[in-house]
């Protein structure tokens, strides 16, 4: 502690050299804050010949710290002016001091010791409590941490974690106030007597001043500890005063990364997975939003005028709250903003603002109490001194009084679901920033756990009791979907009307998937629970499930958030590596989005869609990328696009076109295509007429679900064919035979086969990495377990001519672009996602264009495509996937000149490749290109 105690010192002062200011200088949170958020205001002018962007390059320091940015921006007449050696001495001296931090890796290091502690006391409990009676009195305290008071699943490692973590945070928090308190050290109270009861009486005495939502847990839990556990809780003790002298309580997040970490590592283990925001990722999104809240589009001395003024009347809400991750990072960055003001000489110094901000603007809610109690911890070491006052509701999911509750949920109907006490909370906020839960099938493993699987709400002991809640919440769904519903309506029958054919077709029921919300699960309600809470011009910032920019079900909200609201940000992740998720732990892919509440839409109104190759691994990288999206300049390692605001409402039922592959040229590519269906071939146009799907076909299923309920699939010949499986086998070619028989298992098995057996196969699911035909052809017709069967209006040659439209490159890129992503490379496109797709429109070609494309079919769809990342090798590229673009090009373009629609083809199958390489978390090398 000593050693970083010095080195936090001398690096503290020397920044105070250039005008940067810390009100605690030995801290390492705050001082690494200084470094990302002040560093750049505070050099101000640099001399000629100095660039505008300086980058620091650190090299060798491991541990995830590779370089530190130096951003410079210009205040005349307020700046201090450098000279170049004085730069250099500036960056020895970043580069000493981070190198140095890196080496002692603090924070990590003391997770690992609260892990190990946890552990011990843990193990040291489940032994001296054999009779589990202690941990049922504990657990009488905790009932409801998971939600459902009458049911919870009861897991000695999960509770007695949970106890340990309490107990040592509260002792962290006791220390860090107890001198502002006039209450002795823990060392003095535990060094004679009983530690569980000298620590429970510190901590009673510390509640009495006004921390009882921090430790009043912690009490409730010593009360009922075996005496036998004096040393493991002592050993806490020791621990706790450690974290709370050193820097390391006050780190960003601390208290819900320890939380994440131990407790929520055992959650994991046990069955009880909840995903809370990558903190990387939380200061990304809330440095855009808290900008965009406080109008701080620049960094111009006018932009920072009155900012107190706007700060002091902000309220922040964040209705699934989890530990204060998306809260913490909220304030961090409000902090960024007033040190920038205070630095341009617009401000005096915000000690007392940041103080009433930490106490009187943020407000968390959430349905595990736990979390709220770490929650409450976290908010109240924010300010400049630890809060006695904290925002932190915990509103049960689960039973009360008899009543089915549904968490913050319950918040859509009414504020009254919270407590009497609950008096000062704002009937609407400036600012909502959530991370919420998303409906997932969960299981039980464990004592108490029955067998039925994974089932919605299947984490509930009681059948009676689940079958309730989902009564509850279908309700809720059905009210929101109707409301819902009528926002889309009135969209699509006005503004939309002028760019797209959605509302005539749901009119017409060819499209009535994307009447309601279907499976689009709890996210969307939360995000119609922001909707109803933020103010008028108020700003709103979401993680949400990048389903949300496809989904057939999330229709509904991205027609909220075209006609409610401004779409300001929308961020997704192309990185392999660092994963297509924003929330730790998740396998599913996410994106980040910033809105802003409208009454009016102007035409010129615009979004900017990031596609990150490389998501931030740090919150000062994440903030140095913000600050680069908000100032419109580059950003390395994202592609960046601005669509205007009639580019969304034409393309509202798929926005992941604009984030859809890692290279901007391809989307432009794209979407010209899909406005004028032209291709660019050497000189010349090949015109493609386009169309929706849904007017050429006649009948399209079945479903996956609707397969299995009718079918089984049986070793011996039947009446009925089927294509099973998607396996790479099966998908090598274009013509298909049936590899299995099915039978039927209910009376539905033989009108559904009758009904909709066809010979073109679209994929339900598509793994691009073994990837090779798209679309199928069966020698028969069939049905599938993981193929859609569509018959089209104008027969088998229209069908052949559409298998072989869709294999082309430009039916490739359709699907690609128009996917919706579940799990990075893992797509799907459901039957409503078919029926929008754009495809050539065969009814407007001529006979003998439609006869071309069946001799193409004829010749290639027997042939083996090579995996889709192999087909586009512009030096090696895949002769079939050559020869179905070649002639596709021919049978429309009838003159086109082959050897420079080749070389054409080429230059776009190297661009393709290498989307689809950095997508797949590979490199196309320079000589492929």
């Amino acid at each position: 502690m000593v050693a970083e105690e010095g080195i936090l010192s001398t690096f503290a002062e020397y920044l105070r050299r250039y005008g940067v200011r810390c009100y605690t200088s030995t801290t390492l949170g705050k001082v690494l804050t200084c470094l990302y958020s002040n560093l750049h205001v505070a050099i101000g002018e640099v001399i000629e010949g100095v660039r505008a962007d300086i980058h620091i390059h650190l090299v060798n320091l491991g541990r995830g710290i590779t370089t530190a940015e130096v951003l410079v921006p210009t205040y005349p007449n307020r700046s201090k002016t450098l000279t170049a050696g004085d730069l250099r001495e500036l960056a020895e001296a970043v580069y000493r001091v981070l190198e140095e931090l890196s080496g002692l890796n603090l924070a990590r290091d003391y997770v690992a010791m609260v892990k190990r502690a946890v552990e011990v006391f843990t193990a040291r409990a489940r032994e001296v409590d054999r009779g589990c009676s202690a941990l049922e009195a504990v657990y009488r305290v905790l009932r409801g941490v998971y939600g459902f008071s009458l049911s919870d699943p009861l897991d000695p490692d999960v509770v007695w974690s949970q106890v340990a973590l309490s107990i040592l945070l509260s002792s962290a928090l006791y220390e860090r106030v107890r001198g502002s308190r006039g209450l002795p050290s823990l060392k003095e109270l535990l060094e004679h007597g009983d530690p569980i009861r000298g620590l429970g009486k510190a901590l009673e005495e510390l509640s009495a001043t006004g921390y009882r939502p921090q430790v009043g847990l912690a009490v409730e839990f010593l009360k009922h500890l075996p005496p036998q556990l004096f040393t493991e809780v002592g050993k806490l003790v020791e621990l706790a005063s450690t974290l709370a002298v050193g820097s390391s309580l006050t780190s960003v997040d601390l208290p819900g990364r320890v939380f994440r970490e131990v407790v929520g590592d055992v959650a994991v283990r046990k069955g009880f997975a909840t995903y809370y925001t990558e903190v990387p990722a939380a200061y990304l999104l809330t440095y855009l939003a808290t900008r965009v809240a406080l109008g701080l589009g620049s960094t111009s001395l006018e932009a920072y005028r009155n900012l107190s003024e706007r700060v002091g009347s902000l309220k922040v809400a964040d209705f699934a709250c989890g530990t204060g991750t998306l809260l913490t990072s909220t304030y961090y960055n409000i902090l960024k903003a007033l040190e920038e003001a205070y630095l341009a000489g617009d401000v005096a110094y915000p000690e007392q603002l940041l103080q009433d901000f930490a106490e009187t603007s943020l407000y968390g809610f959430e349905a595990m109490e736990y979390a709220t109690h770490v929650a409450s911890l976290n908010l109240a070491l924010l300010g400049p001194r630890p809060a006695r006052r904290v925002n932190v509701y915990y509103l049960p999911l689960g039973y009360v009084g008899g009543e089915p509750r549904l968490g913050s949920l319950d918040l859509i109907e009414s504020l009254e679901v919270l407590s009497p006490s609950a008096t000062e909370i704002p009937e609407g906020f400036d600012l909502v920033v959530m991370n919420p839960p998303f409906t997932r099938a969960t299981g039980r493993v464990g004592r108490r756990f029955t067998g039925r699987g994974r089932r919605f709400l299947g984490f509930v002991e009681s059948e009676n009791a689940r079958k309730s809640l989902v009564a509850r919440l279908a309700k809720l769904r059905r009210e929101v979907g109707e409301e819902l519903a009528k926002v889309s309506e009135e969209l699509l029958a006005s503004e939309a009307s002028r760019y797209t054919d959605l509302g005539r077709l749901l009119r017409s029921r060819r499209l009535r998937y994307y009447a309601g919300i279907g499976q689009a699960g709890e996210g969307l309600l939360f995000l119609y629970l922001a909707y109803r809470y933020v103010k008028p011009g108020g700003t709103m910032a979401f993680v949400l499930p990048r389903n949300l920019l496809a989904g057939i079900s999330w229709f509904p909200a991205r027609a909220l958030l075209a006609s409610k609201f401004h779409l300001r940000y929308v961020i997704a992740s192309s990185d392999p590596v660092g994963g297509y998720n924003f929330s730790e732990g998740a396998s599913f892919s996410e994106v980040l989005l910033v809105a802003t509440r409208v009454d009016r839409h102007e035409d010129f109104e615009e979004t900017v869609f990031v596609n990150l190759l490389r998501k931030p691994r740090a919150p000062g990288e994440a903030v140095a990328l913000a600050s680069k999206l908000l100032s419109g300049v580059e950003v390395p390692g994202a592609v960046v696009r601005v669509a205007r605001r009639g580019e969304l409402l034409k393309l509202l039922e798929n926005w992941n076109t604009f984030v859809a592959v890692a290279d901007g040229y391809l989307v432009d590519y794209y979407l010209r295509f899909l406005e004028t269906g032209e291709v660019p071939v050497g000189g010349r146009v090949v015109r493609v007429p386009l169309t929706r799907f849904t007017y050429l076909i006649s009948k399209l299923g079945v479903s996956s679900p609707q397969f299995h309920s009718c079918f089984k699939v049986v070793g011996r010949p039947t009446e009925y064919p089927v294509v099973y499986s998607g396996a790479e086998g099966v998908r090598l070619r274009i013509l298909v035979e049936p590899n299995a028989y099915a039978a039927p298992k209910a009376p539905c098995a033989a009108e559904l086969y009758s009904k909709y057996s066809s010979r073109l196969l679209l994929p339900d699911r598509i793994w691009w990495d073994t990837a090779h035909a798209l679309v199928l052809y069966s020698v028969e017709p069939t049905l599938s377990n993981v193929f859609y069967s569509a018959r089209l209006r104008g027969g088998e040659n229209f069908e052949k001519a559409i298998a072989t439209y869709l294999n082309t490159t430009w039916g490739l890129l359709t699907v690609l672009f128009s996917r919706e992503e579940t799990r990075g490379r893992w797509t799907r496109l459901k039957i409503g996602h078919w029926k929008l797709l754009p495809v050539l429109d065969v009814g407007k070609l001529s006979g003998e264009v439609v006869a071309k494309l069946v001799e193409l079919f004829d010749r290639v769809s027997g042939r083996p495509l090579r995996r889709v990342l192999e087909q586009y090798n512009p030096r090696d590229p895949d002769p079939v996937r050559l020869e179905v673009d070649l002639g596709f090009l021919k049978a429309l373009g009838l003159e086109v000149d082959l050897a420079k629609a080749e070389e054409r083809l080429l230059e776009l199958y190297g661009r393709i490749r290498r989307a689809l390489s950095l997508w797949f978390g590979g490199r196309a090398t320079g000589h492929e290109l």
